[in-house]
């Protein structure tokens, strides 16, 4: 089950919006492309055809009452980044209450979608870091204009459904960054003491930025200011997710090395959710 980012077309486009202002006629066409090459090379369903520079590729899974699992789409609908994209610091118009990520017809669809899910485990699989990531641990927020962080009011509305929804267990699922995190979304971005409504399990990339590290100085200081990201590693692999009507793991399979063949893996991290519980604690 697929979906994509932003560099089926380009790097960090918004809707019709392309990061080095590609007039927009030219953009549509290009984008027209990508999405029918995206149809023709992916396992995507006949409703999935595109119609010109539009395709409809949000949607949803069922796997009885264990899962419901919602494919999202965060690049087609999205308001411009704000404040010039990029890590900057915020700026008055990521305060704007009308920007999206979604667009309108998907978060109430999604909204919908919650409210009447019967299942044990509800499941975002999204493109983009939603828990709260400030990248400076000085007295200014400097944030991903790229990321959920960078749309604030979009990023409540979908915790304050994921909250009244009464959806049972959800968990997001993100890619994106090239790297495996694991987060807490909490109804205060920042406060671990206000309510957790979802865990957040992000995961690497397979092969893309070499072979990474264990660490970087720029996670090390990240986590002084964010106690809501719970785990970090640069290396490359993959994420493994298993569920039960009770439980749910995640281990993250990573190597050591990509750029040669024989690298080993192995279960660098794990987390467990228990059902009811949204906090991941380390198996």
């Amino acid at each position: 089950m697929v979906t994509w980012d932003d560099h089926e077309v380009s790097n960090n486009y918004a809707a019709d919006i392309q990061e080095k202002g590609q007039p927009r006629a030219e953009f549509l066409e290009r984008r027209a492309s990508a999405y029918l090459a995206f149809y023709e090379h992916m396992p995507l369903r006949r409703a999935a055809i595109p119609k010109g520079s539009s395709m409809a590729l949000y949607r949803r899974y069922d796997f009885g009452d264990l899962m419901r699992l919602y494919m999202l789409d965060t690049r087609q609908y999205r308001s411009d980044q704000a404040c010039g994209d990029g890590n900057k610091p915020t700026c008055a118009e990521i305060e704007d209450a009308s920007r999206t990520l979604l667009g309108t017809a998907q978060e109430a669809w999604l909204a919908k979608e919650l409210a009447g899910s019967k299942a044990q485990w509800n499941v975002l699989g999204q493109q983009i870091l939603f828990t709260f990531q400030d990248f400076d641990p000085g007295p200014v927020d400097q944030l991903n204009m790229d990321s959920w962080s960078g749309y604030p009011h979009a990023r409540k509305r979908l915790v304050d459904s994921l909250r009244t929804s009464n959806a049972r267990n959800p968990v997001i699922l993100t890619g994106d960054v090239h790297a495996s995190w694991v987060g807490q979304v909490h109804t205060e971005p920042r406060d671990v003491s206000s309510p957790c409504v979802a865990a957040e399990f992000v995961g690497t990339s397979i092969s893309s930025g070499g072979d990474g590290a264990e660490t970087t100085e720029r996670a090390e200081r990240m986590k002084t200011v964010n106690p809501q990201i719970r785990y970090f590693n640069g290396r490359r692999g993959y994420v493994r997710c298993e569920m039960t009507a009770t439980n749910w793991r995640t281990d993250y399979r990573l190597l050591e090395y990509v750029v040669k063949p024989g690298s080993p893996v192995d279960t660098r991290a794990s987390f467990v959710l228990e059902a009811g519980n949204s906090i991941p604690r380390p198996a």
